[in-house]
């Protein structure tokens, strides 16, 4: 929170782009702290988020050490109700060839 401070004023009314999990990031800042932007891009965002569920293949591929963090990181929930109001426009971009985490496995 203390890092978030001297910027929280200066969110409202921005646009944020985001790159993969940048995006679940950014999500759970603006619906923690309730920071209303005009819009949010997401660009490979993991589809799982949208979706509601967990990113399985991803947390696989790491470490024990690292799956533990990962894992609780992402399984924060995203209430896409909250998050439309706080940023009335939405993009997100999506690629169905991503070689690190292929589409059909998240």
């Amino acid at each position: 929170e203390e890092t978030l401070a001297p910027y929280k004023d200066k969110l409202p009314g921005s646009i944020i782009i985001t790159y993969s999990l940048s995006g679940i990031f950014a999500l759970y800042l603006l619906q923690k702290y309730q920071i209303a932007i005009s819009q949010i891009i997401c660009v490979a965002l993991p589809i799982n988020k949208l979706e509601g569920e967990t990113l399985g293949s991803l947390v696989n591929k790491v470490n024990e050490p690292t799956k533990v963090a990962l894992k609780r990181f992402v399984d924060q929930p995203v209430d896409w109700q909250i998050i439309q109001k706080l940023a009335p426009e939405i993009h997100i971009v999506l690629s169905t060839d991503d070689y690190a985490v292929p589409y059909k496995e998240t």
